[in-house]
């Protein structure tokens, strides 16, 4: 979870005292913790969503903020407070609703050919959006999402996106023969898995007629998903969760984000061109990038079209160059660790700011 990470170490960064509460049971070491969570920050290692009422009443008047972030979490705390309001204390409560899913599912229904009919699709959006009762403070990873959030009444929904840092790989055009997916894959009804799967059935048959059948896409992150790992070594290379992803992508000279749901914004894709390695995705990604396609991406969402731009991306050196230099500077413009740093000062500020200060029960 690169961006719930990046807002934890931002909030220690700035001086808050931060208590991790995972609403999962993961295997994990502590060792594997402090890799990626600053020392500073207290991780409940044990925790999970049926304990989070009883932490609370345990640390009552402890906090002075609950920051939640994604709807299903914050449906935990909302069933929680329903059945005892005490639990919140005077604790500010900050909902990082990052984005809308409601529409996510939409289209996912009708990829997977088992439409939702308009009213239930509305009906989940409001469900959804419901969520924010009671925040003081509704963050947003997209200004489209954002938008959404304040067409359906929320009034203090505000910005937090990705922070970035730019590193280009080095290898030049000629020494990279991979093709390249990003992202973990827990199960097959996942959107990578999906996507993962559509790029093999459907894209690489095309590219291979074209490139050759040696042709695999090479997958950095953690798989579990069975459809997927059975194609370890047909058409797939799984490299599995790596700590320093640096040498994929040295090697690689296409990241391909096939993907045909999701919401939010890919940080996948920022981490990607921030690494200097040009894009192939789907129109729904580059939607939501707000990026173009043919200059700073190549985007297609038909097999053939996504096919074309990954032969024509692979082979022609003047334009991976070019889309290479382009979506750099779009994550530069896009993903400023200096605008990341000011939105987590934003928060902090409301957070220490007077109670009489404060916009009340605007959210609700």
């Amino acid at each position: 979870y690169p961006r719930a990470n990046d807002i934890i170490q931002a909030f220690e960064r700035q001086g808050a005292h931060v208590t991790l509460f995972p609403m999962f049971q993961h295997d994990e070491s502590w060792d594997g913790v402090r890799r990626c969570i600053p020392p500073g920050v207290e991780v409940v290692l044990e925790g999970e969503a049926a304990l989070l009422g009883a932490f609370l009443r345990e640390r009552a008047g402890c906090f002075d903020a609950i920051f939640v972030s994604r709807p299903h979490n914050m449906q935990v705390l909302r069933e929680a407070l329903d059945r005892e309001p005490t639990l919140r204390g005077d604790a500010l409560l900050i909902y990082d609703a990052e984005a809308l899913f409601a529409p996510r599912d939409a289209l996912k229904a009708e990829i997977l050919g088992s439409p939702l009919g308009a009213a239930e699709v509305q009906a989940r959006l409001e469900s959804e959006v419901s969520l924010v009762r009671g925040s003081d403070l509704v963050l947003s990873v997209s200004p489209l999402e954002r938008d959404l959030f304040r067409k359906k009444g929320v009034a203090d929904v505000r910005l937090l996106g990705h922070a970035v840092e730019i590193d280009p790989t080095e290898a030049p055009f000629g020494k990279r023969p991979d093709f390249l997916f990003l992202g973990a894959v827990h199960d097959d009804d996942s959107p990578n898995a999906d996507s993962i799967l559509w790029f093999a059935r459907d894209v690489l048959p095309y590219i291979r007629r074209e490139l050759g059948q040696s042709v695999r896409l090479k997958v950095v992150g953690l798989v579990q998903a069975p459809a997927v790992l059975e194609l370890d070594g047909v058409d797939l290379e799984l490299l599995g969760r790596l700590d320093d992803v640096r040498p994929a992508f040295e090697t690689a000279r296409v990241v391909v984000i096939p993907t045909r749901y999701a919401a939010g914004i890919p940080h996948k894709a920022h981490h990607a061109a921030s690494l200097g390695v040009p894009i192939v995705a789907t129109e729904l990604i580059a939607r939501q990038l707000g990026w173009q396609d043919g200059r700073d991406l190549m985007a297609s969402s038909d097999a053939l079209g996504f096919a074309q731009a990954c032969i024509e991306l692979y082979r022609n050196e003047t334009l991976w160059t070019e889309l290479r230099t382009q979506s750099i500077e779009r994550v530069r413009e896009d993903c400023s660790e200096g605008a990341f740093d000011r939105s987590i000062r934003d928060v902090l500020t409301l957070v220490t700011e007077p109670a009489a200060k404060r916009p009340a029960g605007e959210n609700s």
